[in-house]
């Protein structure tokens, strides 16, 4: 119920800055720990060459990328 309280007193407006969210999910939390980021997003993600960049970068990390609403189908 506080988790549905907290998302329910979000308010979003336009595209979502991921990079610094990448970054901190690519962080080690032991060496030679594999990551395993799963991004959920509407689609309207700014600066996508710029996280896509950050992945590439990473070593041992999988991205698994799920889009929700109508957005990604464009």
């Amino acid at each position: 119920a506080m988790a549905l309280a907290a998302l329910g007193s979000l308010h979003a407006s336009g595209g979502t800055e991921m990079t610094a969210v990448i970054r901190t999910a690519l962080r080690t939390l032991r060496p030679g720990a594999q990551r395993q980021i799963v991004l959920v997003t509407d689609g309207y993600i700014s600066f996508e060459h710029e996280v896509v960049a950050e992945i590439a970068a990473g070593d041992n990390v999988r991205l698994h990328a799920v889009g929700v609403g109508s957005a990604p189908n464009r």
